[in-house]
């Protein structure tokens, strides 16, 4: 029998399968490209104990593997088909031939934008979850084990190699729990830190979302939290401790470290580096740092859990790994809801209009842009939170039940903004009437003013078409506005030439 360092001679036949070629070699294994004619014609991965690896241990982590394979059945796992042993007595499977690549490899290759690596990752999220919900979980989770292939002209990830499943409810055997105190399994960029512990029997689940979250720092940046060279050249106690304690740097500032390779990761994702860094920033930062944590407890739960999140961010909602802010809950109301927002783009105009009567003239109110470019983020803002109440009653009952110091924070500010945005409501009013004394109304309703200075006549125009904006906001704001402050703000008009019915 071979040395088990020697490579694998190619057999001519396993079983009923014609062995054709060398597809890879594991620590423990052998796959092939095999194929069986009878009864239907078909070519399959078949998977062989190596020879000389064929101890007693090895065959209980191979029969793990075989039973933890065949307890699958979702797309994103590769089947299992068929299960024998050689002559020579060792054992093998067959299971489906995924004829892929790498996830990342097929990512940076096809050009994938972020999204739509999202939505990949998400797949490959819910086969995990599958196999957890079976009792199993893989513990080396990487790109060489979740390959995409195409169906229907559609990406389909697959993920393949159980090898080193475990099984969580001890429906496997004892003899299949195959880490041996001192022996780590896995590969350690994607390794978590208690499965680089020395014991490795104290891991659970979460293990397998820590690799999840580090494969998808990969195909966010390209890069790794940890790089294998810095890993490897540490040697096996520094890279523990790297493991164990080394916080990560968070994926939009990693995109900074990177050098030349910035720009290649930000071309492979249709965009430039700035706009990477900019995506990432926030949301894609913080679910991928708590997919990482170091402390398991402070990850997600389940693969399902990070999937979840994932979704929130690409519908343009809160993220549960976000910071509890009042402003970023604010502005995930804004960009989810873009057609509403035309009010809040309105009320922003607003604020602009009263910025603008401080300093008297149009032509004044240029020179202080930066200033109402602040002012008009936070008009956004305001209507976000205008927005998160007018959801309520359910989730006002359920923020009062549960955290009032926030529900009263929130209820404040909200007063604050109506009473900033009344204050600016009125001097828009007001400027409007008093340029307006210095022109000429048009002698039919409707029609052009005439102004001698033509600064009036620029100043008369933007506060015209700013009253007119904000009153198709009143007429459309959907209960945001209660009735009376609706009347009040048309009183502010009555005298000008915009006057507004009630």
């Amino acid at each position: 029998m071979s040395a088990a360092n020697e490579p694998e001679p190619r057999p001519e036949q396993i079983g009923p399968y014609r062995i054709l070629e060398l597809l890879g070699e594991g620590g423990m294994g052998t796959v092939w490209l095999a194929e069986r004619r009878e009864p239907v014609r078909a070519r399959v991965a078949l998977k062989v104990v190596k020879a000389g690896m064929d101890t007693r241990t090895v065959l209980a982590r191979f029969e793990a593997e075989r039973q933890a394979l065949a307890m699958m059945e979702h797309s994103c796992i590769a089947k299992v088909f068929d299960a024998g042993t050689t002559a020579e007595g060792r054992p093998y499977f067959v299971m489906e031939y995924v004829k892929g690549v790498p996830i990342t490899r097929y990512c940076d290759e096809y050009l994938v934008p972020l999204e739509e690596r999202l939505r990949l990752f998400r797949q490959v999220c819910a086969g995990v979850q599958h196999a957890h919900m079976k009792g199993v979980m893989h513990r080396d989770l990487k790109p060489g084990n979740v390959l995409v292939t195409v169906q229907d002209g559609k990406p389909q990830p697959k993920i393949i190699d159980f090898g080193l499943a475990k099984a969580v409810d001890h429906r496997l055997v004892a003899a299949t729990v195959f880490t041996q105190h001192g022996q780590v399994l896995g590969t350690p960029e994607y390794m978590s830190p208690e499965q680089a512990g020395l014991g490795g029997l104290d891991v659970d689940t979460r293990t397998d979302v820590y690799s999840l979250g580090v494969l998808l720092y990969e195909l966010l940046t390209g890069a790794l939290p940890f790089p294998r060279t810095t890993l490897l050249h540490a040697g096996w106690l520094e890279m523990q401790r790297i493991l164990r304690e080394s916080e990560p740097t968070k994926p939009s500032t990693r995109i900074t470290t990177i050098g030349a390779a910035a720009a290649d990761a930000a071309q492979r994702r249709g965009v430039d580096v700035a706009t990477l860094r900019r995506r990432l920033q926030g949301d894609l930062d913080w679910i991928v740092l708590r997919a990482i944590e170091k402390d398991r407890t402070r990850r997600y739960e389940t693969p399902l859990e990070l999937a979840a999140d994932l979704e929130r961010h690409l519908r343009c909602e809160p993220v549960l790994a976000s910071p509890p802010s009042l402003g970023y809950r604010a502005s995930k109301f804004v960009a989810r809801f873009r057609l509403q927002c035309a009010a809040a783009a309105v009320i922003g105009l607003a604020v602009v209009g009263a910025a603008v009567v401080s300093f008297g003239y149009y032509r004044m109110a240029m020179a202080a842009n930066a200033g109402l470019q602040d002012q008009r983020d936070r008009a956004l803002r305001y209507l976000g939170m205008l927005r998160t109440m007018a959801m309520l009653p359910e989730r006002e009952r359920w923020l009062l039940a549960t955290n009032p110091q926030e529900a009263a924070s929130l209820r404040a500010e909200i007063t604050t903004a109506l009473a900033s945005l009344d204050a600016g409501v009125a001097s828009l009013a007001a400027e409007l009437v008093r340029v307006e004394a210095r022109g000429v109304a048009p002698a039919v309703a409707g029609g052009a003013w005439s102004f001698a200075d033509p600064v009036d006549a620029e100043h008369h125009r933007m506060l015209a078409e700013t009253a007119k904006a904000l009153q198709w906001v009143v007429d459309h704001s959907g209960g945001l506005l209660l009735k009376g402050r609706k009347q009040e703000w048309a009183m502010h008009f009555k005298s000008s030439g915009a006057a507004w019915g009630d």
